[in-house]
């Protein structure tokens, strides 16, 4: 059984003048592989979430925007944290209780998962947990996930609706064809008239959504110039390598959630407009 317990995890803090920049990825601060991410937003006041444990499933919870309470269960011992900031996580080991309460009214839960869903991995009742919690049964260690080859630019994601305990959206098997999450950023704090991006990529593929406001994202490819205005979190624009991208015109308190489907390589970013459209001709894309 495993006998971990919860931590708090740092994230690095890339602050800048045009906004802060956030990035979770897979390495040896983080215990697993990813595989799906999701966010709980417009959770009612005196709400909960949570309240059930996973016999595989090992996560990272995030507070993307505003604050909100986790309690975790480790069956022996309970511990209960505050999440207020989103330059660190919460890591939830498998065979681990845990309830999320306390939303305040921007909130905005990220979490990062270890698994696909699977009704067979939870622990739904805390009498099943406290059995479970005591047995010697093997932890699964999750395998390689395919890479992302299909390309849909406007996605909507799955959309969990609770009128009395908010909504849910996921990133991950089932929801975009064949993506791999391996890299999890985010931008926030961007001061009026900013922009960010400004780059293209060789080979990652990303999924942006406006997990919390607006803002304009600007595709340049070999077909031209597009524009997208995100503003749902339970919509995502995929941007597929050797596209040109900028995000601009952020509202007050907007917040760009980007999932990618590899770790960072500064090798593979085109950060030249004119380098960028000299490989795009070389390369017909």
């Amino acid at each position: 059984m495993n006998k971990e317990i919860p931590k708090l995890i740092d994230f690095p803090r890339h602050l800048d003048v045009r906004g802060n920049l956030s990035v979770i990825e897979q390495a040896e601060v983080i215990p697993f592989n990813f595989c799906r991410a999701y966010w709980i937003y417009n959770v009612p006041g005196g709400e909960r979430r949570g309240g059930h444990a996973y016999k595989r499933n090992r996560e990272i919870i995030i507070a993307l925007s505003g604050s909100f309470d986790v309690t975790v269960d480790c069956g022996e011992e309970v511990f209960r944290f505050s999440l207020n900031r989103s330059y660190y996580g919460l890591y939830v080991p498998a065979g681990t209780w845990r309830e999320l309460s306390n939303f305040s009214t921007n909130a905005v839960a990220l979490i990062i998962a270890s698994e696909p869903y699977s009704e067979d991995d939870y622990l739904r009742t805390y009498p099943e947990f406290l059995a479970y919690s005591g047995s010697d049964e093997a932890v699964y260690v999750p395998g390689p996930h395919k890479q992302l080859k299909a390309f849909l630019p406007i996605n909507d994601l799955e959309v969990h609706h609770s009128e009395r305990r908010g909504d849910l959206c996921v990133i991950g098997p089932g929801s975009i064809p064949e993506f791999s999450l391996e890299r999890v950023f985010y931008l926030y704090d961007v001061p009026a008239g900013q922009s960010r991006g400004a780059h293209a990529h060789r080979e990652t593929w990303e999924v942006i959504v406006a997990a919390s406001g607006s803002f304009r994202v600007t595709v340049t490819d070999i077909n031209g110039t597009r524009e997208h205005y995100l503003n749902n979190p339970g919509k995502c624009l995929i941007v597929r390598p050797y596209q040109w991208v900028d995000l601009a015109e952020f509202s007050g308190g907007a917040i760009a959630l980007v999932a990618c489907n590899g770790p960072y390589n500064n090798e593979e970013y085109i950060r030249d407009s004119e380098q960028f459209f000299k490989e795009l001709t070389e390369r017909n894309l």
